[in-house]
């Protein structure tokens, strides 16, 4: 009997690390192979939970075994520990089936994957041979098999770190050559904290009225993403190339203007975002400022929201030819605006004088910004009135951007879960007033990426909904308390607060007469 277990025993053990495997290699595609960056959070987030359920029934079987009389009836826990493990694999593989960004089975993937899969073998059979087997021994070997995993993989990133280095470089220099080669074109970079990707595919329709346009996808913003886009997208009769920068530290984006060499630059915002990753809002500001100040060409333009605060001190500085946009004051001004559920109106005021009148579908104060700072860089490509009315018109929603979706019950979905920030998440709890329902709901995983900052801002952000709200749903453990804690402070009911909440089950709870903002990512390496 004791054969057939050990033999059952290691084919659960080695679904197991198939399964972990499975979750950190996808873990890692999820953030850009950064695999040095988020080890911390990896370890953390991917493996604490996973390991502690894999241990659980080991431990609590030996812990059953040391009260016994004898090992006659052992098989008996051990039979139920491997079961035990068959029925957590299929839970939690079951859970990961429905993901919400599936996995990509790209080169590099494979070979993360391959590699580590071919280490983790190796380092098992190597401690099963060298293992008299024994019941207790093998018993006692498939602890350490997740733990062999996470090693397998680490070493797999850090022997393919070399190899993965000299294929981007090619590429990236192949991208950078192609877009050289191109006589004429205009190149254009849009940075920020946030507002970023909305602000590229608004530009992008309003240009597509005059040039052919071609922008990085989705939120390409690395030097990978803007390569691809070069290599694939690029052709010879390209008028406009629109890039959007991201950066995890200062020099990254001075980087990106180096190799692409942008004309014209848009700045879109400066905020609390990624301060994990960043460590102050300096370091912020000096990042996000690299992109103007290494403008190419002799016609240079740049284009700041100087609603922002940190930016108009930005612009005051700023020596080239530039432009000052906002809702509260600039060369470039939106005035009566006018919104309601099906979309925005308002004036464009250039100089002081009405310029056009613009209409659009969508909505939130946060998008009239972003239109403008299009709308600047379509006059300066000499983009008539009519050429900018026409393409205004034409924006349709942006996925998980203030996007407004009916639900079968009758309620209103606003799905603002791209991302968050504490700036953006109150306008969207400020935007759901223009709904005529009576229940607001928030179903949020809180504010992630903001470092020393993180629990205060969730806090915070659980005090300003309290007063606009009537029930909040967290999806996350990570925000949890804090938020919790800011709710309660700020007056909300715990009836009305509601924790572990998922997607699927905060939807089955909507009635006709209910709101629900969807407010920031609910992803799988947070939930």
């Amino acid at each position: 009997m004791n054969y057939v277990l050990h033999v059952l025993l290691l084919i659960c053990s080695a679904m197991f690390v198939l399964y972990v495997l499975n979750g950190i290699t996808y873990y890692l595609q999820l953030n850009g192979y950064n695999h040095f960056a988020n080890v911390k959070t990896l370890v953390h987030k991917q493996s604490i939970d996973v390991l502690a359920i894999y241990f659980t029934p080991c431990v609590i079987s030996e812990i059953i075994n040391l009260f016994l009389v004898g090992n006659s009836i052992m098989w008996v826990f051990l039979l139920a520990e491997i079961l035990t493990f068959g029925a957590i694999i299929f839970v939690l593989s079951s859970s990961k089936s429905n993901h919400k960004v599936s996995v990509k089975l790209t080169k590099r993937y494979i070979r993360i994957y391959t590699l580590s899969l071919v280490i983790s073998i190796c380092a098992i059979s190597y401690f099963c041979y060298h293992i008299i087997f024994g019941f207790n021994q093998l018993f006692g070997l498939v602890y350490v098999f997740p733990l062999v995993v996470l090693f397998s993989v680490f070493l797999a990133c850090v022997l393919l770190f070399p190899f993965e280095k000299i294929i981007s470089m090619h590429y990236i220099s192949d991208a950078v050559k192609i877009l050289k080669n191109h006589g004429g074109i205009t190149n254009i970079a849009i940075t920020g904290s946030y507002g970023k990707t909305s602000t590229k595919f608004i530009l992008k329709t309003i240009l597509s009225q005059k040039y052919r346009v071609i922008a990085t996808p989705g939120s390409y913003n690395t030097p990978m993403g803007i390569t691809k886009t070069i290599r694939e997208m690029l052709t010879a009769d390209t008028d406009v190339f629109i890039m959007e920068f991201g950066a995890n530290k200062v020099g990254d984006i001075k980087y990106l203007c180096k190799k692409f060499r942008p004309n014209i630059g848009i700045m879109t915002s400066i905020g609390k975002a990624h301060i994990n990753t960043f460590k102050s809002i300096d370091n912020v500001i000096q990042a996000k400022s690299e992109l103007v100040n290494n403008l190419y060409g002799n016609n240079t333009f740049a284009v700041f929201n100087t609603d922002n605060e940190y930016l108009k001190k930005i612009y005051m500085g700023y020596k080239d030819t530039k432009i000052a946009c906002g809702l509260k004051g600039g060369e470039l001004v939106a005035t009566n605006i006018g919104t309601n559920p099906t979309g925005t109106t308002f004036d464009v005021v250039k100089d002081g004088k009405t310029f056009v009148t613009l209409k659009t579908k969508l909505i939130g104060l946060q998008n009239i910004t972003n239109i403008l700072l299009a709308v600047a860089v379509a006059i300066k490509l000499k983009l008539s009135k009519q050429q900018i009315i026409d393409g205004v018109k034409e924006l349709s929603q942006i996925s998980a951007r203030m996007e407004v979706m009916p639900h079968s019950s009758g309620a209103i979905i606003i799905n603002d879960g791209y991302n968050s920030n504490p700036y953006s998440a109150r306008v969207a709890i400020d935007n759901m007033n223009l709904f005529d329902k009576k229940h607001k709901i928030v179903l949020t995983p809180g504010m992630v990426e903001l470092g020393k900052l993180q629990y205060s801002e969730n806090y915070n952000y659980g005090v300003y909904m309290a007063s606009k709200v009537d029930r909040v749903y967290i999806a996350n453990r990570e925000n949890m308390l804090a938020l919790k804690r800011g709710l309660v402070d700020g007056g909300m009911s715990l009836k009305d607060i509601y924790t572990n909440a998922t997607l699927s089950s905060t939807l089955k709870t909507l009635t006709k007469d209910d709101i629900l903002l969807i407010e920031n990512d609910l992803p799988d390496n947070y939930l």
